[in-house]
């Protein structure tokens, strides 16, 4: 189970990562693996607010998510978002903000 993970492999892979869901899923998947998983369900809870906040952030192009992220969306799921940006690689190469850019864009398809 690695990181490389869009919205057309989403039900392969969220069948791996779900049966780790005993508590091994960050061992068995690795941080930025795990992190999806929480924040694929979380996404369908964010306001437009939210959204507009975290989509701003990203066209920063910053290595590090703002501090006052955490304030708009809680520490837990910004932490989860940028162990996507720090680790999700794709064909070798990084793509942790593109990730987070569709899954801003997320429909029905990835749940």
């Amino acid at each position: 189970l690695d990181c490389d993970m869009r919205k057309n492999d989403w039900g392969s892979w969220h069948n791996q990562a779900a049966a780790s869901a005993d508590g091994r899923a960050e061992s068995l998947a690795g941080p930025c693996s795990a992190a999806k998983v929480r924040l694929v369900p979380q996404r369908a809870s964010l306001e437009a607010a939210q959204v507009e906040a975290v989509s701003a952030a990203l066209k920063q192009r910053l290595k590090k998510l703002p501090d006052n992220l955490g304030e708009v969306l809680g520490l837990d799921m910004v932490a989860d978002m940028q162990s996507v940006l720090d680790y999700d690689m794709w064909d070798g190469v990084r793509s942790g903000r593109m990730w987070l850019q569709e899954w801003l864009q997320m429909d029905d398809e990835w749940q």
